[in-house]
């Protein structure tokens, strides 16, 4: 089985007082990091090998080889994605050998429903499913709107709403000791963008290396 690397687990060590605060403390950062990918909505050449194709599923993507403020991040810590609803059989035998162990699906009940996770039924793997959306009914889209010269604003908003969903994703996270975490939205862009984000924040990868990650997934998401 395979183990997540000691950087990983220093990250998820903070994950605590990060959440318990509501702050987000970034890791020392490389002196040689820049933020010369923020903006980017082009893959480069170094993030095709982040890229796992599968026939059901599309943008995702491993951590595989961004750089941390303890090095790099290896390829069976975690992998992103979009929905999970069509995968095949052999999608489903790709992820048990990438060492997937755990999915956290973060969509609510009724997208779960609308599309079931076909990991759920697989006992290849253990499924958790934890809401990002709150306790009550949030409408993520209205909210961004509210925002409109700053996404960032929106999502600190939803953050602050939604904290004790992101603690338990985050306890989750930490409790799986061995092997390939994997979470996933409907699209594998905003909730689980977030949860992407927040995990390379606390590894250390430089600001504009996390924005790109970020960015790219409109490219993965055509068509």
């Amino acid at each position: 089985m395979k183990t997540r690397s000691t950087p990983i687990a220093l990250a998820l060590a903070l994950l605590a007082p990060v959440l318990g605060t509501g702050a987000v403390a970034h890791a020392d950062t490389p002196a040689a990091a820049t933020a010369t990918r923020s903006g980017n909505t082009q893959p480069l050449a170094d993030d095709a090998q982040r890229v796992m194709a599968l026939q059901g599923a599309w943008n995702v993507r491993s951590f595989a080889g961004l750089q941390g403020s303890r090095g790099p991040i290896p390829a069976n810590a975690f992998i992103r994605t979009a929905d999970l609803g069509r995968l095949t059989a052999a999608d489903r035998d790709a992820l048990a050998a990438a060492g997937v162990t755990l999915d956290i699906d973060l969509r609510t009940a009724d997208e779960q429903t609308q599309s079931p996770d076909l990991l759920a039924s697989d006992d290849r793997f253990d499924y958790q499913r934890i809401s990002l959306m709150g306790t009550e009914k949030m409408d993520l889209p209205k909210m961004m709107k509210s925002f409109p010269d700053s996404l960032g604003e929106a999502y600190v908003q939803w953050l602050g709403h939604s904290q004790p969903q992101f603690k338990q994703v985050f306890q989750r996270i930490a409790a799986e000791k061995d092997g390939t975490v994997l979470f996933h939205c409907t699209a594998g862009k905003d909730r689980t963008g977030i949860i992407a984000g927040l995990l390379l924040n606390l590894a250390g990868v430089a600001d504009g290396d996390i924005v790109h990650n970020y960015a790219i997934s409109a490219h993965y998401l055509e068509g």
